[in-house]
């Protein structure tokens, strides 16, 4: 009985006395471990541990003894199963500290959050349209100018053309200055409008919208290394991302984390909005968790 008494209060003050740090805002993406160290301190005079930080659908870290006013840093061993935003306040942390008979727990009081992202895959681009000339694109257009990475040949200089372009290896052989030329570089547009429906329970599947989710992250980021300019639109929220090519892409991961289902969002009123928001010179390319007439 004393035994468990003494476990009791150890683990008791154990959890209450430990303080975290190091983490604030973590980002991770489903089905991969999360990479962010966590940081335990004793501000006590005594020792405590044997620490297991809890998530509802999983343990995320675990600690061995902390001595009197030390430090230690532990790695998380957390998989987040599904994208998603969870709060820190989603997470307990457990003692079982001296003897491992009785274990004690409290909630993190602390703000923050974990962001996870869908986990994207390798797949084609979407068709684009729109083409524009953009230094970088991945298209080349039927023009020739004075500048880019796709070199088309050489032509005489005339009056008004820049001197770092002149070729020189060219221009020595005596005929005149030469200067070279690059085929246009073109970059499309793709307006990637996603629904957010729940499908119909006589098609109803577990997970639509982080199939949908998953897709969507999937063409877009195929369009972006592609060379395209992209358009994200989410039909509950119906606020457009624009995103650059070759740009890194966390804000359209960010959305689709946080993307929410909402009965009946695919509607003539919220396909006609997304459409007037999005480019007229943009293909579109819908990303959908069911069809309706």
């Amino acid at each position: 009985f004393g035994c468990y008494w003494v476990n009791l209060f150890w683990s008791w003050r154990a959890v209450r006395q430990v303080k975290l740090r190091g983490f604030e805002r973590v980002k991770a993406v489903e089905g991969r471990r999360v990479n962010a160290p966590i940081e335990m301190l004793n501000p006590t005079r005594k020792p405590i541990g044997m620490f297991d930080v809890k998530m509802p659908f999983g343990s995320m870290a675990k600690a061995g003894l902390i001595p009197p006013g030390e430090e230690i840093c532990v790695f998380s061993e957390l998989i987040f199963p599904l994208r998603g935003v969870y709060t820190f306040r989603d997470m307990k942390i457990r003692s079982v500290f001296p003897f491992g008979l009785i274990r004690t727990s409290r909630k993190i009081e602390q703000e923050g959050e974990f962001i996870v992202y869908p986990a994207v895959y390798p797949c084609d681009p979407p068709k684009a349209a729109g083409f524009e000339p953009m230094v970088g694109g991945a298209f080349s257009g039927k023009h020739r100018t004075m500048s880019g990475c796709d070199f088309a040949g050489v032509r005489p200089f005339q009056p008004g053309d820049p001197v770092k372009f002149i070729h020189w290896k060219s221009s020595a052989k005596g005929e005149g200055l030469i200067v070279k030329e690059f085929n246009e570089e073109l970059s499309g547009r793709v307006a990637v409008i996603i629904d957010c429906s729940t499908p119909r329970k006589s098609i109803k599947k577990e997970g639509a919208l982080d199939q949908a989710a998953r897709a969507a992250g999937s063409l877009i980021f195929a369009a972006l290394d592609d060379g395209n300019h992209v358009e994200m639109i989410d039909l509950n929220r119906l606020q457009m991302e624009r995103i650059p090519p070759f740009s890194d892409g966390d804000p359209v991961l960010e959305n689709l984390a946080r993307l929410d289902a909402k009965t009946g969002s695919l509607n003539l009123n919220n396909l006609r909005r997304a459409e007037t928001e999005s480019s007229s010179k943009a293909a579109i390319c819908l990303v959908l968790t069911d069809l309706n007439e």
